[in-house]
């Protein structure tokens, strides 16, 4: 009776309590625990949350329970009420140091999800800590897709500040000592325009008017500062681009390469290929031929992608992949070295192409 008397008297706190502390206690407690935890974050008190959402981030490296945060983040968003919970998720996703990437993607999400839906308070919550300039760019697009001009002013001014870890990024990559290089000045202002530039274009095709004010003033100091005088640039992806393509031009041979492996916008990974592809003061000197057809490459370009063509047996001007390498997986994994991307060959035959493409790759 007494027992019976005691359990009665808890508080909903305590009794959340004590049914965690049984639920741990079993051998795979993960389903139960997302049960209990997706239950908190739309009622209770925000106390019983927190306890739940405790147990939740010390195993988010589950799969499950990632997926889960995830969800229970951008419902949260989309309903409004919940900014406290919102904050604390966003709060909690910010202290994962073990799992970077999954950090990164989990706040990249939220922030898409913020910029879709307007919601300024939780994208400021978010942008409390610097991220590379990457990370802004879908929520950016997204934000002028909307109209959401007080979201696109914070994410445009966002992207301006920010370009600390790129520095540091590009620093250790090309191995400076510092930051000051030309090469990664130019890069990041080249980096910042091109998503201002796509931003800018969605607002000229919607007729924004209002949004385009908010971007133009911005884009126009990123090209007088670019371009010394500016030229009469003007806000279509085709001018831009060919400045890009010029920009990328002054950069060296092997910082361009080192570019492909930074995640960039496509319009610039499209400059620094026309960089290595047409580069007047190189040839293209090595040909690689297969099944009757020969594809010409540069020299450095193949080194720097594989060591297989850097191996002193070979004759580094000439290959024959004859029974090795199919014609179509070959050009693939050319395509790959100056473009940073496969084409997908949307054919009969894709899935045996693809597997050429992957046997390819594994032989170099």
């Amino acid at each position: 009776m007494a027992t019976s008397i005691i359990h009665l008297s808890l508080s909903p706190l305590e009794k959340l309590k004590k049914s965690l502390s049984g639920l741990l206690s079993t051998p795979d407690p993960t389903d139960d625990l997302i049960s209990i935890y997706k239950s908190a974050v739309t009622s209770g008190s925000f106390e019983s949350y927190k306890l739940v959402a405790a147990e939740m981030f010390s195993r988010i490296d589950n799969p499950a329970i990632a997926l889960t945060i995830e969800e229970s983040i951008l419902a949260a968003i989309k309903k409004r009420g919940q900014l406290p919970r919102t904050e604390h998720i966003v709060m909690n996703i910010l202290r994962l140091r073990n799992n970077r990437v999954l950090r990164e993607n989990l706040l990249k999400s939220a922030l898409e999800a913020a910029a879709r839906e307007n919601n300024v308070a939780v994208a400021k919550c978010i942008l409390q800590e610097e991220f590379p300039i990457c990370f802004l760019q879908s929520s950016i697009l997204l934000a002028a897709r909307e109209n959401s001009a007080k979201m696109l002013t914070l994410l445009v001014k966002t992207l301006v500040e920010w370009g600390g870890v790129d520095v540091r990024t590009l620093v250790a990559l090309f191995g400076f000592a510092d930051g000051s290089h030309p090469d990664i000045a130019v890069h990041i202002d080249l980096h910042q325009l091109s998503i201002l530039t796509m931003a800018l274009e969605i607002c000229v095709a919607h007729k924004s008017v209002g949004m385009q004010t908010i971007l133009l003033a911005t884009w126009s100091d990123y090209v007088r500062k670019l371009t010394k005088p500016a030229p009469g640039l003007g806000n279509t992806p085709q001018e831009f681009n060919k400045f890009a393509v010029e920009e990328y031009g002054k950069l060296s041979r092997v910082n361009c390469l080192k570019l492909f492996c930074q995640r960039i916008p496509d319009n610039l990974r499209c400059s620094i290929s026309e960089r290595l592809k047409f580069d007047g003061s190189r040839s293209m000197n090595v040909s690689l031929s297969t099944g009757g057809e020969v594809i010409k490459a540069h020299s450095d370009v193949l080194v720097y992608w594989s060591p297989y063509f850097g191996r002193k047996e070979h004759d580094l001007f000439s290959y024959c992949f004859d029974g090795k390498v199919p014609v179509r997986a070959l050009r693939a994994v050319v395509e790959f070295m100056y473009t940073g991307g496969y084409p997908d060959p949307k054919t009969g035959d894709r899935e045996e192409v693809l597997q050429g493409v992957f046997n390819a790759a594994k032989y170099f």
